[in-house]
């Protein structure tokens, strides 16, 4: 039995009354958009220009290899989203993935301000 919070953002599985698992969900961002809108939120508020420099040609490759695996599984063919439409769509996204990036580091600068010096 799934019990869900939904207030909370938690699901619960029950069996026999004893709690086997708990995943929480955060929706702050739910959105249906391309999987790239993803990539480059997570990308541009969480690396760092020299991780992406080195990492993000293999990152990107490694998604869209699952991301085709898992829709296989889901019964769509392989060439629903293609490596070629993924990269295309994370260079037309970026910009977003770059404002996400001005977004938090101003969160994190407020942080540090707000809090009392020692």
């Amino acid at each position: 039995m799934l019990i869900t919070n939904k207030r909370h953002g938690i699901l619960r599985k029950q069996v026999d009354g004893k709690v086997e698992d708990v995943v929480l969900l955060d929706l702050q961002l739910i959105k249906c958009a391309r999987p790239a809108v993803d990539l480059v939120y997570l990308f541009g508020s969480s690396s760092t220009p020299a991780y992406r420099a080195k990492h993000l040609k293999q990152l990107l490759q490694i998604y869209s290899e699952t991301l085709t695996k898992e829709l296989v599984k889901f019964g769509y063919p392989p060439s629903t989203y293609n490596h070629d439409q993924l990269i295309a769509d994370f260079k037309d996204c970026w910009i977003f993935g770059y404002i996400a990036a001005i977004m938090h580091t101003q969160v994190k600068i407020s942080k540090l301000l707000t809090q009392p010096f020692t």
